[in-house]
């Protein structure tokens, strides 16, 4: 059975997407931009934009949660991400990203 939230793969992906702002919006056009100068031989601009921002994506939600678990950044909006998204593990990184690199090349002029 595939579960699914609110459009999106599971709860923790959706809620994960409802924590990142336009930071992550700006870093997405940033991306994409990026992977269409570079040109990919194996990868869409888009796939490889998608690549990229995910595994960014992934290194801050780790940063974030450690800082969280382990001290350090002890934040209330650090502190509501790991409450609220729960299980890193269960996001799925990629979907994220291709949803925030489709909003950055339809916002683009």
């Amino acid at each position: 059975m595939t579960e699914t939230y609110r459009g999106w793969p599971n709860r923790e992906t959706w809620a994960l997407r409802q924590h990142i702002g336009d930071t992550w919006n700006k870093r997405a056009a940033d991306v994409t931009r990026d992977a269409v100068t570079s040109r990919p031989t194996w990868n869409s601009p888009r796939q490889e934009g998608a690549h990229r921002l995910a595994l960014e994506l992934k290194d801050w939600t780790e940063e974030t949660f450690a800082g969280v678990i382990y001290g350090g950044d002890g934040s209330l909006a650090a502190c509501r991400l790991v409450d609220e998204v729960g299980s890193r593990w269960r996001v799925d990184f990629y979907k994220l990203a291709e949803a925030l690199v489709d909003e950055a090349v339809s916002a683009a002029p």
